[in-house]
């Protein structure tokens, strides 16, 4: 399993959303960038950091879509 989709399947559970390509690439970009200059470790406690930093995981949100909420918002609550 690749980085990006580990990091895809954490980020989807961590913000109780699948995230968005340009989400992933972020992230990706993030790991590549900090593993480069340090080590793995230090990459990934930056992008975990990155993650439960958000205001996607401390917080609920709930934008009510055109109709309603979508599957995704109904689970979370």
């Amino acid at each position: 399993m690749g980085v990006p989709r580990l990091l895809a399947r954490f980020g989807k559970r961590a913000w109780r959303r699948p995230l968005e390509s340009d989400e992933v690439s972020a992230i990706s970009e993030l790991y590549a960038t900090v593993s480069a200059a340090d080590s793995h470790d230090a990459a990934l406690r930056a992008v975990l950091c990155r993650f439960l930093e958000s205001p996607w995981f401390l917080y609920r949100v709930e934008t009510p879509a055109e109709g309603g909420l979508d599957g995704w918002q109904i689970a979370s609550r």
